[in-house]
């Protein structure tokens, strides 16, 4: 399995919650700990950070798209706003219109 495609799809700080995880052996209640944030905060990182995951390794998207549903993810902007940017984007000459 090629991990760079989802691997270069996560910040710094995910990078480092998964390690951190791996390192107290997938507990998310002493990763909760560590962090000194309650379980469910630690599971919605967890959530976010799967779900980055499933869309960078998702062929069904362009490139573009990948990259406009992680910044939803991530809350830098809101899913609506992401699903009307990905479908201006198809709309356009080249945008891959279909592919999504």
């Amino acid at each position: 399995m090629e991990t760079s495609k989802w691997m270069d799809e996560l910040s710094e700080s995910d990078l480092g919650f998964i390690r951190s995880m791996i390192l107290h052996s997938g507990s998310l209640k002493a990763l909760a700990g560590e962090y000194g944030v309650s379980y469910p905060t630690v599971r919605s990182r967890l959530d976010k950070i799967i779900e980055k995951i499933q869309v960078a390794e998702s062929t069904s998207f362009d490139e573009f798209s990948q990259k406009i549903f992680a910044m939803a993810i991530e809350g830098r902007i809101t899913r609506d706003a992401a699903k009307r940017i990905i479908e201006l984007h198809h709309m356009q000459p080249g945008g891959n219109y279909g592919q999504h």
